[in-house]
């Protein structure tokens, strides 16, 4: 049966079957199924499939059927695989680092080779890759690298900062316009679903409007705001490792600060700071670029419970604070260490 081999940009899984086609391939005969999924550095389905055909001695067969599936994944520095095999003995699972996605890939023909019951000549010794920050890993002198326990993080926990803007309704009069600063952790969570959860802090601040006075032409408030805001979010990813990595936070939290309000138009204008806190709530996408830098761009939406407003003198209120708020961002991101 002919295979399926081509770059994989997203990592899609390729399924070997049967026949390959050709000596020595035709030596597997049908006892091998893989499924395969690496990025386009790695070799492919068919180079796998032929480098275990090959380590079949001329004349002998597999002695057992098997079905082998096999995923890497690139997350600077250290590259992952993790392989599992069924056999008619049961599911043998197993989890490799190194430093190139050619030891895994020599690895994966070891264990197949080995479940299939060929026989396959030692590999040479290996030197011990170097563990991941905060990843502990349990290393046999002239091995892979074998991480415990199964589903132990492949992605390490960062820090995050970034810097933006946007604008949006309901802080302040008119169009707000506003800039932010944040910064916070991002804890990866590997499962059936790829996510992290992200714990974040922000101080956001909102350039000045202006609202007139009904009633006194000329006279009016202008009316700026700044706040800090903190957020949980859960945030599903799409794609294994930079350029081809995005993620989508959906965030919820609160935001508190003030909005300080000036006169101006009247003989005696003062000013006044008045307190300000909301429920918010948001959702963006990230596109992590590289390693390290990432593009960010959402909504962020808020309910007031504290509504501020402003006066002039003996002047009904000026401008009081909307009691929801929408804005659109945009954020470069950092990711450290």
């Amino acid at each position: 049966m002919p295979l399926c081999s081509a770059p994989m940009p997203f990592h899609l899984a390729w399924a070997l079957t049967a026949a390959l086609g050709g000596a020595p391939a035709d030596r597997l005969d049908d006892a091998l199924t893989l499924e395969w999924s690496a990025p386009a550095q790695c070799p492919t389905a068919e180079a796998i499939a032929r480098r275990v055909a090959l380590s079949i001695p001329p004349g002998e067969a597999p002695s057992r059927r098997a079905h082998a599936r096999a995923r890497i994944q690139h997350d600077e520095p250290q590259w992952h695989l993790k392989l599992e095999i069924d056999t008619a003995e049961g599911t043998a699972t197993s989890n490799a680092d190194a430093k190139d996605c050619e030891t895994l890939a020599d690895a994966v023909v070891v264990q197949i080779s080995m479940a299939l019951q060929i026989h396959q000549p030692e590999p040479e010794p290996l030197p011990e890759p170097e563990p991941l920050p905060q990843e502990p890993v349990t290393a046999t002198p002239g091995a892979l690298v074998l991480s415990e326990p199964e589903d132990s993080p492949r992605r390490p926990p960062k820090g995050v900062a970034g810097v933006g803007g946007g604008v949006g309704v309901g802080l302040v009069p008119q169009l707000d316009r506003w800039a932010l600063l944040y910064g916070g952790v991002r804890l990866p969570v590997h499962g059936r679903l790829d996510a992290d959860v992200r714990v974040e802090a922000f101080v956001g601040h909102a350039f000045a409007q202006s609202a007139l006075a009904p009633e006194n032409m000329g006279a009016g408030v202008e009316v700026s705001g700044w706040w800090l805001g903190l957020r949980g979010c859960w945030a599903p990813r799409l794609g294994a490792a930079p350029p081809r990595a995005f993620s989508f936070p959906l965030c919820g939290g609160t935001d508190f600060g003030a909005v300080v309000g000036r006169g101006f138009g009247v003989s005696n204008p003062g000013s006044a700071v008045r307190g300000w806190w909301a429920l918010a709530a948001s959702a963006s996408a990230i596109w992590h670029a590289t390693g390290r830098f990432s593009l960010r761009a959402g909504f962020d939406g808020s309910v007031a419970i504290a509504r501020p407003s402003f006066t002039l003198q003996e002047l009904p209120p000026v401008y009081t604070v909307s009691p929801g708020a929408i804005r659109g961002f945009g954020a470069i991101e950092f990711s450290f260490p």
